[in-house]
């Protein structure tokens, strides 16, 4: 089943922001329906659109039987800034970063200290949770199976204590995983990177009981990888490899055993991961394959890129992207075939979407933008106290100053330098608008840029698309809800938003939603259903 596809979403920033409806009682105490469960996964990068055509070109495909068994929501909308935080969160506290408090997984805090400052010195620090703060082994490389080194960690004093902030505690809201843990319930999840314990949210370790986070930018990949020589995002047959790491470890969880298969657990409630191949596959400039970035000899003068082939007719994917597709497409299989195995299909709701989608997709509307550029420009600084204190730059920019900085002077640098920025009218948000929509305390840039469809704040030649802006192939996402008695082939074309997962799922295995905090503040409602 072909289903059209509406472009309704602006590219002004403010624009794209769906607001809120009414505030839901946050009242505790609803009974768990403990013979439910959810399997929540997300394919990072994938579109609607990339669903719709995968589906139209392979009616018989896994993905085309869950959009064939349950409700595909065609105007679905991620977080912005769409970085894979703030995505994810969404999905697990029904907040943007209004609630949540996180922008980005390199953002920037005024409140806390730098790692290594004894709290001492000015206020205000990089909050930085990717593989950065891994805890190096003794090498000096990042482990695959690491853990996170505090002393690399922001700080925070409280009363006469300096904290390292654990990426948990960075979160200012509850997640969906302890509401369930509060309730009784066994939760779940595998990621990317250790800092992904920002899943289990503020003041305490416990609510995720099987947290299971590979590392996916170890700085040496395992040797039965299938090319150990390589990088796991820098070929996507590793990162294919990669991610089957992760769904063994939830088709585990499927069996009722813990993530290693080695201790019986019993199934959790809440459980899923997230896949990374596709957005490999879309943005991906392969270091072999490719003349651009292999000069030493053996490329293919008729390599693609990743993503997507621009034709007479639309778009159409790069082999590349296929592959990725084609690689998800049968592990998500093989998980629901495990539901089915083990009796669980019509208990277990299956909720698959992504944190973010990527941009450009029409590979003709591509600019790189120097980085180096926009810094110079937000840091503009006529009386010599203030300018650019941190920028965190992909197909957005999200722009911090320093204290006592003029606003409307880097707004105005910025506009001054909007050509080579490829920044229209609406592409600064800044000052009322900007508050509005995401608060003004110690987390909240100063001003957001969202540039034109197609812009890179990058001059790599390692990809081709990148994420994090507010533009429709950033934000236009797929969501399809399966099993768990969801109806059949349903499409539901009035435009939601990927937070509403969160109160949704506490529904369906029979808990309050308003338990959930962002959810009390932000007024999420639970995804319509026909």
């Amino acid at each position: 089943m072909r289903r059209s596809i509406r472009r309704r979403l602006g590219t002004g920033l403010a624009a794209a922001v769906i607001a809120g409806g009414l505030a839901v009682p946050a009242a505790l105490g609803a009974a768990p329906t403990r013979s439910h469960h959810v399997l929540l996964i997300s394919v990072d990068g994938l579109h609607d659109f990339d669903l719709n055509l995968w589906v139209a070109q392979h009616p018989k495909s896994n993905l085309a039987g869950l959009v064939h068994q349950g409700t595909t929501y065609s105007q679905a909308s991620s977080s912005i800034p769409s970085d894979s935080f703030p995505g994810l969160l969404a999905m697990l506290t029904g907040g943007t970063p209004k609630s949540t408090g996180v922008f980005y997984d390199v953002s920037y805090d005024r409140s806390l200290y730098p790692p290594g400052s004894a709290c001492q010195g000015p206020q205000g620090s990089p909050s930085i949770f990717d593989e950065s703060i891994a805890k190096h082994d003794a090498a000096g490389n990042i482990p695959f199976w690491g853990s996170i080194d505090p002393s690399l960690l922001p700080l925070r004093k409280v009363d006469t204590r300096c904290d390292p902030v654990q990426p948990r505690d960075f979160l200012k809201v509850n997640t969906i995983f302890g509401v369930a843990h509060d309730a009784g319930l066994r939760t779940a999840w595998s990621d990317k990177h250790p800092a992904y314990q920002i899943v289990e949210g503020p003041g305490t370790a416990a609510t995720v009981d099987d947290l299971f986070t590979p590392e996916i930018n170890a700085s040496v990949t395992p040797s039965n990888f299938p090319r150990p020589d390589l990088a796991i995002t820098d070929w996507v047959p590793n990162t294919v490899f990669y991610d089957n790491i992760k769904v063994a470890a939830v088709r585990n969880q499927i069996d009722g055993l813990d993530s290693t298969g080695k201790f019986k657990v019993g199934v959790p409630a809440i459980f899923g991961m997230n896949f990374q191949a596709v957005s490999v596959g879309e943005k991906l400039v392969d270091p072999v394959k490719s003349c651009v970035r292999n000069t030493t000899g053996g490329c293919d003068p008729k390599y693609v890129p990743g993503g997507y082939l621009k034709t007479k007719t639309g778009l159409a994917f790069t082999p590349q992207m296929a592959s990725s597709l084609a690689a998800v497409d049968s592990a998500v299989g093989r998980l629901v075939s495990e539901l089915h195995r083990k009796g669980l299909w019509s208990s277990t709701e299956v909720i698959l979407s992504a944190k973010h989608g990527q941009s450009p997709m029409d590979p003709t509307t591509l600019k790189r933008v120097d980085e180096a550029t926009l810094q110079a420009a937000a840091g503009a600084d006529s009386d010599g106290d203030d300018g650019l204190a941190f920028d965190i730059a992909d197909s957005g920019a999200l722009l911090w100053l320093k204290d006592g900085a003029d606003r409307q002077e880097a707004v105005n640098s910025l506009r001054t330098h909007a050509a080579a920025l490829n920044i229209g009218p609406a592409g600064l948000l800044t000052d009322g608008p900007l508050h509005d929509l995401y608060g003004a305390n110690e987390r909240t840039p100063d001003i957001i840029v969202q540039p034109a469809p197609g812009t890179m704040f990058s001059t790599s030649v390692k990809k081709v698309a990148e994420h994090g802006g507010g533009s429709e192939a950033d934000t236009h996402v797929a969501l399809v809800v399966a099993g768990g008695g969801a109806a059949h082939g349903v499409t539901v074309g009035s435009p939601v938003q990927t937070r509403q997962i969160a109160p949704s799922i506490l529904t369906f295995l029979g808990l309050n939603p308003g338990a959930l905090q962002a959810v009390a503040i932000e007024g999420t409602t639970t995804l319509p259903v026909r």
